[in-house]
């Protein structure tokens, strides 16, 4: 979503202003003007620096936390940083992999949570306890625990017929247990 922004700002003004978001970023701290020279490498006087500030400030680009302090952006000085300052960045296939397998990592996590969930909570309630993950579909994994209604013999063709009901009727998203009253 990008939006239409009335003021036009000069390349002087867009370049600080990036450069204020950035080291804002990087330091959590309001940004002044001897930060920018020096640390940035904006070759103009500290005097511009503060008057283009001063005018960014403004036009709401730019927030002072409080006198003699530097500056900081506002939330129309981060979408405009966002929407025009940021250049597009294309991932390279290594970038891809890796984040892929970061993604991998934390969702084995998320089902090793799950599974230690739906393992406790069969084993607290005596019932058959079963977890869903919303966004992937893997078929679910079960805890059996012997207390069925009907006997041992006939709980597993009686799980798989009360849980194919279950999974056609109630599709909600995360957690939920397959009470005797249920089945």
């Amino acid at each position: 979503m990008e939006i239409e922004y009335d003021i036009e700002l000069s390349e002087r003004k867009k370049m600080i202003l990036k450069a204020i978001v950035e080291a804002h970023i990087k330091l959590g701290e309001p940004v002044g003007s001897k930060y920018l020279t020096q640390e940035m490498g904006i070759s103009y006087s500290s005097a511009t620096i503060r008057n283009e500030m001063s005018e960014l400030e403004e036009m709401g680009f730019l927030e002072q936390p409080h006198t003699s302090a530097g500056r900081i952006p506002s939330e129309l000085g981060y979408r405009f940083y966002v929407d025009s300052l940021v250049q597009q960045y294309d991932m390279t296939a290594k970038e891809a992999n890796e984040l892929n397998n970061m993604l991998s990592v934390k969702m084995s996590e998320i089902d090793k949570i799950l599974e230690n969930a739906r393992k406790a909570a069969s084993a607290m309630t005596n019932y058959t306890a079963m977890t869903l993950r919303a966004s992937t579909y893997r078929p679910p994994s079960f805890s059996y625990k012997p207390s069925t209604p009907r006997g041992r013999a006939q709980a597993p063709k009686y799980l798989r017929q009360t849980i194919r009901k279950r999974l056609l009727s109630d599709r909600k998203d995360g957690a939920f247990f397959l009470s005797r009253k249920g089945c």
